[in-house]
């Protein structure tokens, strides 16, 4: 039988939200259905992205991924150009979000609060993965193996790392990864205008929810079912593997019902420009780009495209 779980409503009613994000395009990968562009073409996107963007070229199936981070609007208009001249399409398209720095809340405080209040809506019930960076930073997955799978959608979060919009703050974030079906809507000449709340609020929702509240209910719901030490080592497995700091887990785990109150936070309406790419992330997104070849991820991301000059399906095979 389902629950309500949390506090009042009224508890949580406030005159602004608890945490506000600013929000920016931190990957995206491009699809062009060619080995390779035109070497003028090559040469201004590289300017315009002042490095050589990360690539990945199937001569057999015949067609190109190109993956720029942080870009910037000079590059997304020109990504748009050479879409419309060689038939591209979006690949990939990660909306990064950090959390304005808040001098009633730390970092930490504030992951904890996206940890405890945020779902990702009609997600299949699985752990939430953790991962270990070389740099030592801890960061958490929603769906495992996401990339590698082709899984459509995908939600990193972490605060240990430092911004790419201001320097020496690492704040809480969250990276939101769409691949196929979320983004078919998107026209590459509408990059420049996202509107990231429109999009977020499509796929993620808030909740009012009470942790410590949550867990002395379940735990005592065990007690008075279960014998001392049965009891004991019930609730010791369910600390160390049911993950109940994370509402997304309880939700998946014991169906409870939430309150959505998506004022409880703010995505704002138009991108934040200016970000800096990290040159640490570089060999993790050319590793993925590699593993990208997958008869299902690439065709189901990519076979509504179609141009006069060239037919995608047709070109990869199918």
């Amino acid at each position: 039988m389902h629950k309500i779980v949390g506090r009042h409503a009224r508890a949580f009613k406030t005159a602004q939200p608890i945490i506000e994000f600013l929000c920016y395009i931190d990957t995206i990968i491009v699809f062009f259905p060619v080995v390779a562009l035109r070497k003028e073409d090559w040469r201004w996107l590289c300017e315009l992205y002042g490095a050589k963007p990360h690539y990945y070229r199937n001569r057999k199936k015949i067609y190109l991924l190109v993956a720029f981070q942080c870009p910037q609007r000079a590059l997304l208009r020109e990504i748009a150009n050479l879409c419309d001249k060689y038939c591209g399409s979006i690949y990939r398209l990660d909306i990064a979000c950090d959390v304005i720095r808040d001098p009633m809340m730390t970092p930490q405080e504030q992951f904890r609060f996206i940890k405890e209040h945020m779902l990702m809506i009609h997600r299949d019930a699985q752990r939430i993965m953790p991962i270990r960076n070389a740099d030592g930073s801890t960061g958490y997955y929603f769906v495992k193996h996401a990339h590698i799978n082709g899984a459509p959608r995908d939600i990193c979060v972490y605060w240990d790392l430092t911004s790419k919009l201001f320097a020496d703050f690492k704040p809480a974030h969250l990276d939101f990864r769409m691949r196929g079906d979320p983004i078919r809507h998107i026209d590459p000449h509408d990059l420049e205008y996202l509107d990231p709340s429109e999009i977020l609020s499509r796929h993620l929702r808030f909740v009012e929810f009470d942790r410590e509240d949550f867990e002395r209910r379940l735990f005592r719901k065990i007690r008075r079912q279960e014998e001392g030490d049965e009891a004991r080592a019930l609730i010791s497995k369910i600390k160390r593997c049911d993950q109940l700091d994370w509402v997304q887990r309880v939700h998946d785990l014991h169906r409870v019902r939430l309150h959505t109150n998506n004022d409880l936070v703010r995505f704002p309406k138009v991108l934040t420009w200016g970000a800096e790419r990290r040159s640490v992330g570089r060999k993790k997104i050319m590793k993925e780009i590699r593993m990208l070849d997958v008869k299902n991820c690439i065709l189901g991301g990519h076979e509504h495209a179609s141009c006069p000059r060239l037919r995608v399906q047709h070109l990869l095979g199918d």
